[in-house]
């Protein structure tokens, strides 16, 4: 089991790095921060695999559908003008993001009923900034799929990739 997390770990990794590098075949190094070994350089390239730890992981770069790139780039440019939060709950604060732009933003919570209070005070943030900085400070995660922007416990993400892999 241990070794199935250290790849999922290094595959959310890559996958994360290459929404920040271009895809034009660039030479990265991965560096993990459990035990500051490095990997690569790596060529990033769709369809080729990638050796880590002996374990060969396959690298499938998805299309990023015109409906994401629109949500991503309305978030980025939707600014809110004032985020004052003192212990609030997080339905609280995610009635406050979903009403932050002109359309409304789609948000959908998997965590639960969250308990946690939420402090937070911003000043012109964009409300990508802003979901990010909710999530960091919760310590969950966030996603953005097609319509809607997805909270959710990270250790529960694995549970559900497990269950669909066992189907």
């Amino acid at each position: 089991m241990p070794i199935m997390k250290i790849n999922l770990f290094v595959f959310f990794l890559i996958l994360s790095l290459l929404s920040k590098v271009a895809l034009a075949a660039d030479s990265i190094v991965l560096f993990n921060l459990e035990n500051e070994e490095e990997y690569g350089p790596f060529e990033l390239v769709n369809g080729e695999i990638i050796e880590v730890e002996d374990v060969e992981l396959k690298l499938i770069l998805e299309e990023e559908s015109e409906a994401r790139k629109a949500l991503v780039s309305r978030l980025k440019t939707t600014i809110i003008e004032t985020v004052n939060f003192r212990g609030a709950n997080f339905e609280t604060v995610m009635r406050f993001a979903r009403a932050s732009s002109s359309e409304p933003i789609n948000i959908i919570n998997l965590l639960g009923e969250e308990e946690d209070v939420i402090t937070l005070q911003l000043h012109n943030i964009p409300a990508y900034d802003f979901l990010h900085y909710v999530a960091e400070i919760g310590g969950f995660e966030i996603r953005i799929d097609d319509h809607a922007v997805v909270f959710y416990w990270p250790e529960e993400w694995e549970e559900w990739d497990e269950d669909d892999d066992e189907e």
